[in-house]
């Protein structure tokens, strides 16, 4: 089979994986048609690893042609299958360089419409996967807000229940544990995107989204992201340090994403006195950026990184600085929590504190000789 397989390739390219699908589905023929379906796609595979990624986009246009209603499942799912492929090997692409970027970012946005042509009220994670693959090739090509703004006329013309779910696909909860977060992860399960090797792949890709204002200001919403990103495995812990470390000085996030790097630091690794000269990294750099909210913001959580680490004596060192009403709100409400408790262990130690024992004062010795 080995020896015959670039014969057989060879005449799979004489057909469509649409017509190979359509005599998979035929009873009789499903096995002739599942092989050449095989064969097809791993000849697509190699045309797009050898840096011909249009022709497994064309395929994946003729499937969804075909992909209409309950007779047109198959389609769907190998067009599905296909979409993913090409997305994952188009955003590792991209990441490359920005030339190289631009390059693909149209065969990206093709991608994405029959993939929505395919599923026009998907919903699901991995449909989401691509929609935040095609999101990122645009970031890493500087085509963020053409993105954005193509996105809004599409989600304008769906109805309710599907309307803005382009816009709500790339939408993050500041919690790790949400599902909306999913559909960020699943797109790391194509091609091989976790592996070690990829690193370079994670770090520009996160590098181009931290640069980006647009990226910040419609998913960066609050300081915990950087993790939300690590925790869907876009970006590894070391990985994620990088990125932040490289920032200028000048940019209007880095003193929160380093706030950031502080908590994972002191939370995740137990690191507690790192965490701390990385919070105080933070709090420098906030004051010269006259940023108020990092600066209460990196006392509060220094303070209660300490309060949590037994170290609660500690905490009012630093809770006392803060000025709640500069917190996020979420914030907040822990804080008016915890610093009373703070306050009260700190004064208690104070009280501990054993007073230095007084130097017992001279005896004067008269001489019985002076009268």
């Amino acid at each position: 089979m080995t020896v015959l397989l670039p014969e057989f390739e060879k005449e799979a390219k004489k057909t469509s994986l649409a017509v190979a699908v359509a005599l998979q589905s035929e009873g009789s023929r499903s096995d002739d048609g599942q092989a050449l379906v095989q064969i097809i796609k791993r000849w697509l595979t190699g045309e797009m690893k050898a840096g011909r990624p249009e022709v497994i986009l064309k395929e994946i246009g003729d499937l969804s042609d075909m992909a209409i209603g309950n007779d047109g499942h198959n389609f769907r799912y190998v067009g599905v299958e296909l979409s993913n492929l090409l997305g994952g090997h188009l955003l590792q692409e991209s990441s490359k360089s920005q030339e190289r970027a631009r390059e693909l970012v149209a065969l990206s946005r093709e991608n994405l419409a029959f993939r929505l042509k395919m599923e026009p009220n998907g919903y699901d994670d991995p449909i989401k996967g691509l929609v935040w693959m095609d999101l990122f090739v645009h970031i890493l090509a500087g085509e963020t807000k053409a993105w954005y703004e193509r996105a809004e006329r599409l989600d304008e013309a769906k109805k309710r229940p599907f309307a803005g779910r382009l816009l709500k696909s790339t939408s993050l909860a500041p919690f790790g544990n949400s599902r909306q977060n999913r559909g960020l992860q699943s797109l790391t399960v194509y091609g091989n995107y976790r592996a070690e090797e990829n690193a370079p792949t994670r770090i520009a890709i996160v590098s181009a989204a931290f640069r980006d204002s647009l990226f910040l200001e419609k998913v960066m919403i609050y300081y915990t992201m950087p993790s939300i990103l690590m925790d869907a495995t876009i970006i590894q812990k070391e990985e994620l340090f990088k990125v932040i470390d490289a920032l200028p000085n000048d940019h209007p996030r880095k003193a929160e994403f380093l706030m950031e790097k502080a908590g994972i630091i002191g939370w995740r690794d137990d690191k507690i006195a790192e965490a701390g000269k990385i919070y105080q990294e933070a709090l420098k750099l906030a004051l010269a950026q006259n940023n108020q909210k990092i600066v209460h913001l990196s006392n509060a959580l220094h303070a209660r990184l300490l309060g949590q680490k037994n170290r609660i004596s500690e905490s009012w060192k630093f809770g006392q600085l803060v000025d709640p009403s500069q917190l996020p709100e979420p914030d907040q409400k822990w804080f008016a929590t915890d610093s009373p408790k703070w306050k009260e262990a700190a004064a208690a130690n104070a009280a501990e504190v054993p007073k230095p024992p007084e130097t017992p004062q001279a005896t004067e010795t008269k001489d019985p000789a002076i009268k």
